[in-house]
Parts: C-alpha cells; sequence; structure tokens
C-alpha cells in the first residue's frame, strides 16, 4: 500500500488492478479542533446573537481577543497606555517585566481558556485581525498585559476613591462596567487573580503604606455590585468563578432555590389570569435576596379570604438589564447546559409575561421596577429572551404545577369571583358577608344538613341541586321591613343566583340552587351570601354534618368587619 502525505494531509492509495483506484484523504493535526478542558470563555452561539447583536458587543473597551483591533473600540486603546503609564511610575518598570514573563510562561494555558476554533477559517476582517494576533505571540502577550493593568488599576482606583475622569463620569464608568461582562469580552479570573497579587505584592497603595490592597476577590465584587445585589455575600473562593460574566450570574443566583422534583414548566398562565383566579403577587425586597428565589404559598381551602401569594424578588430593568441577562443566558447555554438556572428563571418570568398588561400587573405590584419607560418594552424584552436556547430540568417545576392546578380549580374561581364582586371595599353602608359555607359531597347518595340556632335544617339531597331553608344568623332591632331579591354574580359560572338578604327584621330564605357544574365524584364549596345594612360582632351557632347521622359538630362563629393587612381590602373571618 503506497502512502503519501504533505503538511496538509496525508492520502491512502489502494490498488486493485489497473482498472480500480481508490484515494483517502486523512486530515492533518492541524485541521483537528476541540475545546480543552479549560475553556471557559466562549463566542456567542450566531442564533443568539442574531436576536439582539448589540447585547454582545462591547460599546467603548475590548479585553482579550474576540473583539480585539475594532476601529470603534480604539479611543479606550488610549486609556489602556495611560494606565500601563501610571502602574509602571507607582509599581516600576521591573513589575511589568515580571508580569509579562509570567503571562509568556502561562500563554498557552490563557489560549486553552478560549473557544478559539470558529473564527480560524473566517474571512471576516476582525476575524482576520483575530487570527493573525493569535499567531503572534509577542503581540498575543502585550494585549494580555494592557488588558490586565488595565483593569487592576481601574478596581483599585474605584476602592481607594481615586479621582479619575473614567469612574467619575456614570457614562463611562456605567459603559465600561457593562462591557467588562460580555461573554465575549474576558480573561480567565484565575490568571487575572494570579497577576492581582503579582502587582500588589510588597508594594505601597494609593492611601500609603499603612494600608494594604484587599483581595482581587474584594474589589471585583465591590465594582461590579451594583444596587441589585448590595446584599449579595462574595464568593467563597477565586477558584469558584471563571471570569467577571461568571461573576454576574453568581450575583444572580447565589442560594438559589432547589426542588427535590425538577422537569419542564409548561403551559403556565400568565399573570393577569392568575391574578383573576385568586393569586395575590408581592414582591420580595430585602438586601441579599437571590433573584431566583421564588416563593409560591396556596392558601387554605375553606378560608374564604386566605391568600394564594406568588412571591418574586424586586427586579429593576434599565438599559443596562437585557445585554447582563442574556450573556449570563449564553454562558448557560454554552458552558452550564445541564444547570440553566437564570435561563429557568427567564424563562419562568415569561410564562408570566405575555402581555403588556401583564408587565403592567407586575409593575403596579412593585415587583418590577421599570426604568424603560413604556410596559410593552418590558413585555418585549421578556418574551425574547428566551429565543433559541434550551432549558435543563427547573426547580420551579412544583410551583408551576400548584399554580396550574389553582388556575384550574373552580374553586377558586368561585373564590375569586365572590371576592372581587362583593368585598372589593369593606367600608361600604352595607356589608357583605359570607354567611354559610356547605361542603358538598363526593357520592350522589350523601346529603348533608346545617342546622340553624332556630333548629332548623338546610338539606342538600344530591350533587346536582340543593334547597336552602334558613332563618337569618342575625336579630336586626328595631326594624319592621322586610325586604329579599335575587342577585346574580358576573361571569359566575357556578351559581346561576344567590338570595340576598338587603333590609330588614330576621327573616328565612326559601328557594333552590341548581347547576349543571355539580359532579357526583368531585368535591365542590358553595357560598350563600347575605347582605346587611350594618355590621357588628354577632355570634352564630352553626353546626354541619350528615344528615341522618349525630356527628355534627358545632361552633359559634363571629363574622365582623375589619381591615385586612394587604392593599386590597377585605374581611378578615373569626
Amino acid at each position: 500500500m503506497p502512502e503519501t502525505s504533505d503538511s496538509a494531509n496525508s492520502s491512502v492509495e489502494h490498488q486493485h488492478g489497473s482498472a480500480n483506484h481508490v484515494t483517502i484523504v486523512i486530515p492533518s493535526r492541524e485541521d483537528d479542533w476541540e475545546p480543552k478542558p479549560e475553556c471557559c470563555i466562549y463566542k456567542v452561539p450566531i442564533d443568539l446573537r442574531n436576536i439582539k447583536e448589540e447585547a454582545y458587543t462591547p460599546h467603548i473597551i475590548s479585553i482579550g481577543p474576540f473583539h480585539y483591533g475594532k476601529k470603534e473600540l480604539m479611543d479606550m486603546e488610549k486609556q489602556k497606555k495611560r494606565y500601563i503609564r501610571i502602574f509602571s511610575e507607582r509599581k516600576g518598570k521591573e513589575k511589568l517585566v515580571e508580569m509579562k514573563s509570567y503571562i509568556k510562561s502561562r500563554e498557552q494555558n490563557i489560549r486553552n481558556c478560549y473557544y478559539e476554533q470558529p473564527f480560524y477559517k473566517s474571512k471576516s476582517k476582525s476575524d482576520w485581525i483575530l487570527r493573525k494576533l493569535c499567531n503572534d505571540h509577542d503581540k498575543f502577550v502585550e494585549m494580555i498585559l494592557y488588558d490586565v493593568v488595565f483593569i487592576i488599576e481601574l478596581f483599585l482606583r474605584h476602592h481607594w476613591e481615586v479621582v479619575d475622569f473614567l469612574l467619575e463620569k456614570p457614562r463611562y464608568k456605567n459603559t465600561i462596567k457593562r462591557d467588562l461582562q460580555l461573554l465575549e469580552n474576558q480573561l480567565p479570573y484565575f490568571f487575572l487573580n494570579k497577576l492581582y497579587d503579582l502587582a500588589t505584592k510588597g508594594f505601597d497603595t494609593y492611601k500609603g503604606s499603612s494600608y494594604k490592597d484587599p483581595p482581587f476577590l474584594s474589589v471585583s465584587c465591590k465594582f461590579f455590585r451594583d444596587d441589585d445585589f448590595s446584599g449579595v455575600c462574595e464568593p467563597l473562593s477565586s477558584k469558584d468563578v471563571k471570569h467577571f460574566t461568571d461573576l454576574r450570574r453568581y450575583f444572580q443566583m447565589e442560594n438559589h432555590p432547589t426542588s427535590k422534583k425538577q422537569g419542564k414548566v409548561e403551559d403556565l398562565p400568565c399573570a393577569t389570569k392568575l391574578d383573576e383566579s385568586g393569586v395575590r403577587f408581592r414582591p420580595i425586597a430585602e438586601d441579599g435576596e437571590c433573584l431566583l428565589n421564588l416563593k409560591f404559598k396556596p392558601g387554605l381551602v375553606l378560608v374564604p379570604f386566605s391568600k394564594n401569594e406568588l412571591k418574586i424578588p424586586r427586579i429593576k430593568v434599565n438599559d443596562w438589564t437585557e445585554p447582563l441577562i442574556r450573556n449570563v443566558m449564553a454562558l448557560e447555554q454554552c458552558h452550564y447546559p445541564k444547570d440553566t438556572h437564570v435561563c429557568n428563571y427567564i424563562a419562568f418570568m415569561d410564562s408570566l409575561i405575555n402581555t403588556e398588561k401583564d408587565a403592567d400587573l407586575l409593575i403596579e405590584k412593585g415587583i418590577i421596577v421599570n426604568c424603560l419607560g413604556e410596559s410593552k418594552k418590558v413585555a418585549e424584552m421578556f418574551n425574547d429572551f428566551c429565543l433559541h436556547t434550551s432549558k435543563s430540568s427547573s426547580c420551579y417545576y412544583d410551583m408551576a404545577e400548584d399554580l396550574k392546578r389553582h388556575y384550574k380549580s373552580r374553586y377558586y374561581k368561585a373564590k375569586a369571583t365572590l371576592k372581587s364582586v362583593y368585598f372589593s371595599n369593606p367600608w361600604k353602608g352595607t356589608g357583605t358577608v359570607v354567611g354559610i359555607i356547605i361542603l358538598l359531597g363526593t357520592t350522589v347518595n350523601t346529603s348533608f344538613w346545617l342546622d340553624t340556632p332556630s333548629g332548623k335544617k338546610c338539606y342538600m339531597i344530591s350533587p346536582r341541586e340543593f334547597d336552602i331553608y334558613a332563618q337569618s344568623w342575625f336579630s336586626i332591632l328595631n326594624s319592621n321591613t322586610d325586604f329579599m331579591h335575587h342577585l346574580g354574580i358576573p361571569d359566575c359560572r357556578f351559581f346561576k343566583e344567590l338570595v340576598t338578604r338587603v333590609v330588614g327584621c330576621p327573616f328565612e330564605i326559601g328557594g333552590k340552587i341548581t347547576t349543571s357544574l355539580l359532579s357526583p365524584t368531585t368535591t365542590y364549596i358553595a357560598y350563600l351570601v347575605f347582605t346587611k345594612n350594618w355590621i357588628d360582632n354577632d355570634p352564630a351557632e352553626v353546626t354541619v354534618g350528615l344528615a341522618g347521622s349525630n356527628n355534627g359538630q358545632s361552633r359559634t362563629v363571629y363574622i365582623h368587619q375589619e381591615q385586612q393587612d394587604g392593599d386590597d381590602g377585605g374581611f378578615y373571618q373569626k
């Protein structure tokens, strides 16, 4: 078998007589490529970049090789040179030589941290510059040195509050903070940490020899920690951080929630639908609260005014929110495909925010602090976040299932309707009271009775219909008027009408409520609602039990008017 090879490829030829000639080209090692184990800095996948390229592109400064040499970023190269000069004056030229030697000795380790394959075959001008840079070892080392010194000087000047126009002008400072957290604009954190130790060891600080520069992890967190993460603790070790995008992810998910049962969150009702079904949205505004730490607290089934609360940490939405979240999500897609915690949180919020009305609701509740202007922009931002992303099993799966069960529950819909129609204002002249709670049976042969203080009974013969014969619980003295009417509940599918007592002396109610929605195999809750023109602490002896048995339980019930602890009004029932 003859074999030929050159620097580009090897070919294997096999001869079967004079008629058949087969050539196999074996790729050379130069064509081999796979990311190294240290790889943690990526080019953003093209499908994500195409959605909003601006979110992944630095505005004023390039760090690392991916955006090096771009014309629109050249002004900040002058500031890097200024910082090199300041650093040399403070630390001495020998320190720069020591740092450059260390970079040169670790050059391959640094290169291994970058996902470099996409630009090798590219023909674009920017990638041609990048390819040339990566083939020029001296240029690569010099680029890394300038970037490292810029970051070290910037963080120390920020920590010691040194006068510097890059830090004093919000436009520069905020844009630099944004650019330094983009996924494609990174240096390996372990490497930055080591060079920081070399740069600060044995030298005076900006405050003099009696002070000591803090660890790099501390100055990093101080620079990037903003109002949203003011109470978040630092990572335990710099080994836990890959780079500044990863540090941002840490801030967002510190002490993130976990769940034994995880799965894909699908078909979650939006915020307005959940609100209409009785879910109450509340913000969590404590310092240091994990952004991902959503909590759902189901209310008590048989208590009319118990709260079903979905608590969501407050999130500020401004011009920098989208690029920072998008870059963390891109990092999870590339580096943490089995732990997409931030992506799962965003997907949950995306399910809640379908339209501008959903965004308005969460803004009104104080969960979203909108600094963008129109709430439509907030809705569009959340709706676009998850395009072309994949998610791992979500820790919000159980919560989503609970919310879906709540939304589909006929009882909770009836309860929400009653509250919105009859209890929207607790201080009306005529108070509305839930007088009787009837538990409808689970089998067709079961019937219930309810005793009133007069000894008369309310019977429910079957789950398909029931009769009400009940004497009023309340005595209204000095009243000689007797007036009753039937009141329908708007948008209520459970009861066609309810008997309502408006004013008068002790009375009896007689009537029948029939509904085709009652099922012989399902437990339902029904309310008898009546009103009176004043409310006081009127006790009522109520007994509920199985018809024909003596196992009924009696209790004294006080129903009175009292403000709830929330902002939506209502009553307490004692």
